[in-house]
C-alpha cells in the first residue's frame, strides 16, 4: 500500500488525500468567483502600469508643414511616431527632428492650456538637439484640464479650414465668442469689430453641412460700420457661424471669412464668457505663427462648451 502511494501520488487515493486537506482548510477552494477576480485584478493592475507609462504630458499646439519632427517614448527607444498638429504627447518623450531646416518649428502646450514648449530653428544646426518633455506635470489639473481632451476630440473631429480665412494682406483678425440672445436679438458688434462692412449670414453650425443646408437656416444682414444688432425670430441658443457673403469694398483685404459664436441666454452668458475668456486668455501666452493653431482651439472650445451644456442651436 505504501509502495502504491508512493508510486501513484496523482491517483484516486492521492485525489482523496487532497480533498480531505482541502475540506480540513489545508487547501483553499479556487471558485470560479476566485478566478475571476483574480483575472480582473491582474488586468487593472496592467492597465494602471501602461496609463503611467503612457500619461499625457500634452499636445502639439502647432507645428511646420514639412513633417520632420518625430515623438519617441525615451531617449532610448527607437520606435517613432510622425508628429502633426493636435497629436498628444507622452511624459518623458523625446522629440527629435529627423532633417531639420531652417524656418522649422514646433509649439507644444501641456493638458492645462499653457505652453509647455517653443522652439523654432534658426538654421539646421540649431534643431540637432532633442527636445526631452518632462516626466511630470508642472502643475496640478485645473478646469482647463478637464476639458483638454473633448476639445482634442472635437479638433480631430473638424479639421481647422484656413481657406475660410483668405486675405489679400496679412494681419487681419478674426473673433470668435459668446453673445447672449435677448428678446430675440444678437448683439453682434464685439464678434464682428475687425470684420469689413458687407452682406453677412447667420446660421446654425454644422461640422459638415452643405451650402444648401447652410443657406436655408441662414439669416441674411447687413453690416454697416455702426452696431450690429440682429433679429433671428425664434432661432434657439447654439453653435452659429457668421459668414461674409460679399464685402461693401469690392477692394477690401478680406475676401472670405468665418466668424464663429455660441448663443445663449441671458442667464448663461456671465459664466459661459467667463470660460471663454479664460480659454482665450491662456492662448494669447501660446507661440504664434501662421497656422493660427490658436484659433482653431478656440473654435473647438466653444463647440465644448455648447455640447457640454446642451445648448444644440435647434429652434
Amino acid at each position: 500500500m505504501r509502495e502504491t502511494l508512493q508510486a501513484d501520488p496523482g491517483g484516486a487515493l492521492g485525489a482523496n488525500a487532497r480533498r480531505r486537506k482541502r475540506d480540513s482548510g489545508q487547501f483553499p477552494r479556487i471558485t470560479f468567483r476566485h478566478a475571476l477576480v483574480a483575472c480582473v485584478t491582474a488586468a487593472l493592475n496592467f492597465s494602471l502600469t501602461l496609463d503611467a507609462q503612457t500619461r499625457t504630458i500634452g499636445s502639439v499646439s502647432d507645428i511646420d508643414e514639412h513633417g520632420n519632427w518625430y515623438i519617441y517614448p525615451d531617449a532610448n527607444s527607437t520606435q517613432a511616431r510622425k508628429l502633426a498638429q493636435w497629436h498628444e504627447l507622452p511624459a518623458g518623450g523625446v522629440i527629435r527632428s529627423k532633417s531639420p531646416k531652417a524656418g522649422d518649428y514646433i509649439a507644444i502646450v501641456d493638458v492645462n492650456l499653457k505652453p509647455l514648449v517653443a522652439k523654432r530653428c534658426e538654421s539646421a544646426s540649431s534643431c540637432s538637439e532633442p527636445i526631452y518633455l518632462p516626466r511630470e506635470p508642472k502643475e496640478a489639473p485645473n478646469e482647463m484640464s478637464a476639458l483638454y481632451r473633448k476639445v482634442l476630440e472635437h479638433l480631430s473631429a473638424e479639421p481647422y479650414e484656413p481657406s475660410m480665412h483668405r486675405t489679400r494682406a496679412s494681419g487681419t483678425r478674426f473673433d470668435e465668442g459668446v453673445v447672449p440672445l435677448v428678446n430675440s436679438r444678437l448683439d453682434l458688434q464685439t464678434v464682428m469689430q475687425h470684420m469689413p462692412p458687407g452682406k453677412y449670414s447667420l446660421a446654425p453650425f454644422a461640422a459638415h453641412a452643405t451650402p444648401q443646408a447652410k443657406a436655408s437656416g441662414a439669416v441674411a444682414f447687413d453690416r454697416a460700420s455702426g452696431p450690429t444688432v440682429v433679429s433671428v425670430g425664434n432661432r434657439k441658443p447654439g453653435l452659429y457661424e457668421i459668414s461674409l457673403l460679399q464685402a461693401a469694398d469690392p477692394d477690401s483685404p478680406i475676401v472670405a471669412a468665418s466668424v464663429r459664436i455660441l448663443v445663449c441666454s441671458s442667464k448663461d452668458h456671465p459664466d459661459l464668457e467667463a470660460s471663454f475668456r479664460r480659454a482665450e486668455a491662456l492662448t494669447q501666452q501660446w507661440e504664434r505663427t501662421a497656422s493660427s493653431g490658436a484659433h482653431a482651439f478656440l473654435r473647438a472650445y466653444l463647440a465644448e462648451l455648447a455640447e457640454s451644456r446642451q445648448i444644440s442651436g435647434k429652434p
